[in-house]
């Protein structure tokens, strides 16, 4: 997926976890809902109109946008669009950075709810698409931005849940394949097969473009046709809110009776392993060989996990790190970002390893 700093300033221990934690150099006043990660620079986005500075104390202005230093974690004084509502996804694509959530207006210009601005001085780009209702998450991949969300209609054209645009924000015609049928339902979840050939949907819909497919699916970029691919579901609303592939498998963060981390054949999407939460997984990323988990949850396979937790890749073996964690864990951590050797967590936490809402951990810690 996503304030304060992008990057760590001075790593120390954290009590009571083998996680390392940096103090993050900004403080949003409500919650951070996406991160994204340039050559230079942290994006953060959310719901917050303000950030303020951990050390002075000083608040700046920041409409629901925020860039940061990616070495150093310094605000960007220069970028500062200004959004009126709710930003819930980022993605990168070239120069810009595309903002999807439920807003009206963009740096005072309209905009529906998708949009872009030029990611080195956050002016408005000319990248735009009207789309009539949430866009929740997206995809950037090889010059084509994927979108899904809770929406009927894209640039005036029939589009359930689901759209893809060119550089230009011209929408495709054939993805996803519009003989076929539509997607009855929200899209939470977009990420990129391991081979970069399909795109991965998950979200809480019965019907994926046309076919039966109960929360989770598989869309081929070249024909926008549904594979075969089709894991059975794990539990009766078990929403998918967040996926990641790597290699031969497609691990995927859940809500429902609480929450589930799993892990998927990536051929035949038959279960590997399943990890029970009590609450939802709504951020998941990898730390080397180690799948990271955020939501609001308390307890993770049994054991206290508030908000966070570490699991190997290859089994789901829950390891002990744990960050220190105070106060109420909902909504808990929304997005995760690994770079740098450092784990970023953004959310509307009250406070995780002496953190609120947007904090770093240095991945190199001890992972046990």
């Amino acid at each position: 997926m996503p304030v304060t700093s992008g990057a760590a300033v001075g790593l120390a221990p954290a009590a009571h976890t083998s996680a390392r934690v940096a103090k993050a150099l900004w403080r949003p006043d409500a919650a951070v809902r996406a991160i994204a990660v340039s050559r230079t620079r942290v994006f953060v986005a959310g719901d917050f109109t303000h950030v303020r500075n951990t050390t002075t104390g000083r608040k700046v202005r920041r409409d629901r946008v925020a860039a940061f230093n990616r070495s150093t974690g310094a605000l960007i004084r220069d970028f500062h669009p200004r959004v009126n509502g709710s930003v819930k996804a980022l993605a990168l694509l070239g120069r810009k950075l595309v903002l999807g959530g439920t807003f009206t207006s963009l740096n005072g210009r309209s905009r529906m709810n998708l949009a872009a601005v030029k990611a080195k001085a956050g002016r408005l780009s000319s990248w735009r698409a009207q789309v009539d209702g949430p866009v929740l998450t997206l995809l950037s991949m090889d010059g084509v931005v994927y979108a899904g969300g809770d929406f009927d209609n894209v640039n005036g054209v029939a589009r359930a849940n689901l759209a893809a645009l060119d550089g230009r924000a011209v929408l495709s015609p054939t993805w996803p394949d519009q003989a076929t049928g539509t997607t009855n339902k929200t899209v939470f979840a977009l990420a990129a097969s391991a081979d970069r050939s399909s795109v991965l949907v998950g979200g809480s819909f019965t019907i994926l473009a046309g076919s039966p497919r109960t929360y989770l699916g598989q869309i081929a970029r070249a024909s926008g046709a549904v594979t075969g691919w089709s894991p059975a579901p794990v539990c009766v609303k078990c929403f998918v809110k967040s996926l990641i592939a790597r290699k031969s498998r497609v691990y995927a963060g859940m809500a429902g009776p609480g929450g589930e981390a799993v892990a998927f054949r990536q051929d035949t999407g038959a279960l590997i392993w399943r990890r029970h939460a009590n609450g939802n997984v709504d951020a998941i990323a990898f730390a080397g060989n180690y799948l990271v988990i955020g939501g609001h949850f308390t307890t993770v396979a049994g054991r206290r996990h508030r908000m966070f937790a570490q699991l190997g890749a290859r089994h789901g073996a829950l390891t002990k790190r744990r960050p220190q964690t105070k106060g109420s864990p909902f909504p808990g951590i929304l997005a995760l970002d690994v770079h740098d050797h450092r784990i970023r967590m953004g959310g509307d936490f009250a406070n995780v390893a002496g953190q609120a809402r947007y904090g770093v951990m240095a991945e190199r810690s001890s992972p046990t």
